[in-house]
């Protein structure tokens, strides 16, 4: 006799057909209903697991930002140490994008239609090769030295995965917030390392055999050896968002169950508009991550440096401290971002000011007389209030328009619109430089940057749509975009 069976028969009770029927239905319920709500329990685990994974991503996309940042300090001066000389330059920084743009597409393509961690766990491992070749390009010359960052670049290409990624965990009232923090670990990527890329310059230099550990090296060593720890922790801790099963599901599905998204004329335009600001500002922000170390050299010299020895390392290192600087302040204007869109700011006013921005950063560089302190204002404002301002919503905004579509895919297409842009800005910018001065390649950042300020007021009419459905939703009204137009009557039907 069970317990629940035992203690009926000790109170005295149970007698009847009925009466017992009545207690096996209730234990049947027992059983099939616990106590506590599993769902729940599920939820918080998954929570839990999301925020673990998340990290991992995130220094993922640190990493990949870090091999374009902390290298910024001494990559000219590894170039003309390897055979190049100014000219090359521009093509370095083009040709880690150029790498970007041949494998973001397709990894954003993967990742819809793969798991997150094959993709990532790839394309980490690209980047330790990457990293490793540009380590010992000395052994090579200029042309080693380049195929690395193009196949950095490649390995690097993960943006869009990481989007796509940050889009399917997280809610869409949180996407601006979210983006934001992307941005600022992009930025402290690319922004900030340079910084640590300064640093390294001032560690001794000695050999391992043919090996030269050096201001040089050191940057891409420590690199190579942080994507290793990555890849152990892809491998071992990082979970995909949706379960194996649920994949194996997902895969068996007919493709005529599938929910196709709908994309209308609007948002096939917008989504050009998204891609040419994209790749206007990442272009103007180019120009500065290319030419800024020369031109701090020539408006900050220092005369016991040499661009042929191991003494002129530490000059062209301090310029990482001065981009450092700009990039913490950089970080803050990107989490300052999350505050704003809780504050039901419109993310339209957020990329006006970006672009503005751009557009006072670019005009204060124009002048052959450019003095220091003017460089160090204009550069600041590019790099520090206008690039993470209008990055950052350029890619919210769109994600919100796409809706449930295929942001892998779609993200890629944005990711490589702004990689064109840094191929694009330093090869066009080096060639200004080089015939028509240095004021030339600023008046080229002015022009693409007030374009993109036209190109912005052509999504202007949704956003005021957007603000009118807010204004209604606030006054207990909702405004719906059919014709006839109706107004939902609260406790009626609709009128």
């Amino acid at each position: 006799m069970g317990i629940w069976s035992n203690f009926k028969h000790k109170l005295g009770v149970g007698r009847g057909v009925g009466y017992d029927n009545h207690i096996k239905d209730i234990e049947s319920n027992m059983d099939k209903e616990p106590l506590l709500d599993e769902s729940v329990i599920i939820e918080q685990s998954s929570s839990k697991r999301t925020k673990v994974d998340l990290y991992i991503v995130l220094l993922v996309l640190l990493l990949s930002e870090a091999a374009r940042g902390i290298i910024l300090p001494t990559l000219s001066l590894y170039v003309n140490a390897v055979g190049g000389n100014a000219e090359w330059l521009g093509f370095m920084v083009g040709c880690f994008s150029f790498g970007r743009v041949v494998s973001t597409i397709g990894l954003g393509y993967m990742s819809t239609h793969s798991a997150y961690k094959k993709v990532l766990s790839w394309s980490v491992l690209i980047c330790v090769i990457g990293n490793i070749m540009y380590s010992i390009a000395y052994l090579g010359g200029v042309y080693l030295l380049i195929t690395s960052r193009f196949i950095l670049g490649f390995g690097a290409g993960t943006l869009s995965v990481i989007r796509a990624y940050t889009v399917e965990v997280t809610k869409q009232n949180e996407r601006t917030f979210f983006m934001a923090i992307l941005g600022a670990v992009q930025f402290l990527g690319f922004a900030i390392m340079p910084g640590a890329g300064s640093l390294l310059s001032l560690f001794p230099s000695f050999n391992i055999g043919r090996l030269k550990i050096d201001a040089y090296t050191t940057p891409g060593w420590t690199l190579a050896f942080l994507n290793l720890a990555a890849l152990l922790l892809l491998i071992f801790l990082f979970r995909d968002p949706v379960s194996n099963d649920e994949k194996i599901v997902n895969k068996t599905v007919k493709k005529a169950d599938k929910p196709k998204p709908k994309f209308t004329k609007e948002i096939w335009i917008q989504f050009f508009i998204f891609l040419a600001l994209n790749f206007l500002v990442r272009a103007v922000l180019s120009i500065v991550e290319t030419f800024g170390t020369p031109i701090y050299r020539k408006l900050h010299p220092n005369p016991n440096a040499s661009d042929t020895d191991s003494e002129g390392t530490s000059e062209v290192a301090s310029t990482g401290y001065l981009f450092a600087g700009f990039g913490i302040a950089g970080v803050f204007i990107l989490l300052s971002i999350g505050a704003l869109t809780r504050r039901n700011v419109p993310d339209f006013a957020v990329l006006f000011t970006g672009l503005l921005s751009l557009i006072l950063g670019a005009g204060l560089l124009i002048g052959e007389n450019l003095s220091f302190a003017r460089f160090v204002v204009g550069v600041g404002v590019i790099w520090s209030f206008g690039f993470p301002l209008a990055q950052t919503v350029i890619v919210s905004m769109f994600s919100k328009k796409l809706g449930p579509g295929p942001q892998g895919t779609m993200m890629g297409w944005i990711g490589s619109a702004g990689s064109m842009g840094r191929i694009v800005g330093p090869i066009l910018s080096g060639v200004l430089y080089r015939n028509y001065g240095q004021s030339s390649i600023f008046v080229f950042g002015l022009a693409a940057s007030v374009l993109s300020l036209v190109l912005c007021f052509a999504i202007a009419p949704d956003v005021v749509r957007d603000i009118k459905r807010r204004i209604h939703r606030r006054t207990g009204h909702i405004e719906t975009m059919v014709a006839p137009p109706y107004v939902i009557v609260p406790g009626g039907s609709a009128q």
